[in-house]
């Protein structure tokens, strides 16, 4: 039998919204343990009806030249080892404390298979995509370089440090950047619990802004269960795992790209400021920047993107919109989306 606290969380996550009475997780409480739970999560209708109703739009290959989805995928060969207790490991090889995130004791032990357009996996599979071929079109003989802005507990830096290491390589340096403090306990550890020494990444206790100074941000009090705040997120105070708002220093793009000569890959997941950010770097990301992988979290932020990027000469390589719901008449965001860009100049 599992406990309804845990059904409710794992609910939660896996079905993208909050279970509204004891009679929505009733079904799964008398699961023999937290790994059947899961399992009969995934295995709903409802749950398959949420992913495979998302549409992935992949721009066409041009010229010939940029090797489709699969062909990107089918270049890394999946891990195939055993699970480890007390951690999650995706199909990398990059493995994930269960105690980073509220219900994955559910999945203890657990390897996730490599991602499809139209399976669940950890992430998003325009994400992989966008990761995995930049790793592809880097240059082994020069030191690539990864960004990830809005880190959580920095799973990016880590699955392209992994990549990087199937492909032979001997340079890589990763920088995280990371608002919530208790979070940046969860990237160094998760750093080290995957083999990366800490000469190989810089971290950066920052909200990532269009503008340097100073902003409001949640107190994220238990790590596990917050990975979802952004600046002057005040809805967020009073919930589980969140305290009052505290002044955290803001730095901006061009800021965090002052002496750095060239970046392969910068995935930018910063909670409804990304637009913001961006728009207020775009000379720098033009000349600094090879691909970015943005979170996308309304369609205000997704048109925006769309064209200052796009206006820049950026290349949209992959586009996977918020998916939106209907309830008691009114919207709100069930899926955040993804945008996976490519910059031709650099």
């Amino acid at each position: 039998m599992v406990s309804e606290s845990a059904a409710r969380a794992a609910y939660a996550f896996v079905f993208g919204q909050q279970p509204t009475d004891r009679s929505v997780v009733a079904p799964f409480l008398d699961s023999a343990d937290p790994k059947q739970m899961f399992e009969r999560m995934v295995g709903h209708p409802a749950f398959l009806a949420r992913w495979q109703s998302v549409v992935l739009s992949e721009a066409p290959a041009i010229s010939g030249l940029v090797a489709s989805d699969a062909e990107v995928m089918a270049q890394f060969p999946p891990y195939t080892g055993p699970g480890t207790p007390r951690f999650v490991t995706d199909f990398i090889g990059n493995k994930l404390r269960t105690s980073f995130v509220h219900w994955f004791e559910s999945v203890n032990g657990h390897v996730w298979p490599p991602p499809t357009a139209h399976t669940h996996s950890l992430h998003q599979y325009g994400e992989w995509v966008g990761t995995l071929r930049s790793v592809l079109e880097g240059d082994p003989s020069k030191p690539f370089v990864v960004f990830e802005l809005g880190a959580g507990w920095a799973p990016w830096c880590v699955a392209t440090i992994l990549a990087c290491r199937q492909k032979g390589f001997p340079r890589v340096h990763a920088t995280a950047v990371e608002a919530s403090l208790s979070h940046l306990t969860y990237i160094r550890q998760h750093f080290a619990d995957n083999g990366v020494p800490p000469e190989q990444y810089t971290l950066n206790h920052a909200a990532v802004m269009a503008a340097d100074g100073v902003v409001e941000f949640p107190a994220v009090e238990d790590a596990a269960w917050n990975y979802g705040a952004g600046v002057g997120d005040v809805q967020l105070v009073g919930r589980p795992g969140a305290g009052n708002m505290v002044k955290v220093p803001a730095v901006s793009i061009n800021t965090l790209l002052t002496g750095v000569e060239r970046v392969d890959l910068m995935h930018i997941d910063i909670q409804g400021s990304e637009a913001d950010a961006v728009a207020a770097a775009r000379k720098e990301l033009k000349a600094k920047v090879r691909r970015m992988v943005i979170g996308t979290h309304n369609r205000d932020l997704e048109h925006r993107l769309l064209f200052d990027l796009s206006a820049d000469g950026w290349l949209l390589e992959q586009e996977q919109a918020c998916v939106y719901r209907i309830e008691n008449g009114k919207f709100s965001l069930y899926l955040d989306g993804n945008q996976v860009w490519r910059n031709p100049a650099v």
